[in-house]
């Protein structure tokens, strides 16, 4: 699989956090094989870095969900 090879290349796992809550989220892609390729960091990331508005946490992804996911904007 490419992306989990892309995200231990380029070591932000902000971005893996991200990626993996979204394509879980929109069913895009299985993220149960980011999550066995690579460990998540320990803190928290938002969604979305530039909102400081606080959200709810998804513990699994260690992700601050802070902006809403308009699931028919993606999936169109």
């Amino acid at each position: 699989m490419f992306l989990p090879y892309y995200f231990h290349e380029i070591g932000n796992k902000a971005v893996l956090k991200r990626l993996g809550y979204l394509s879980e989220t929109l069913s895009i892609e299985k993220p149960l094989d980011l999550l066995r390729s690579t460990n998540l960091s320990a803190g928290y990331s938002r969604l979305d870095p530039s909102v400081k508005k606080r959200g709810y946490i998804v513990e699994k992804w260690k992700l601050i969900v802070n902006v809403p996911i308009d699931h028919s904007k993606w999936l169109t």
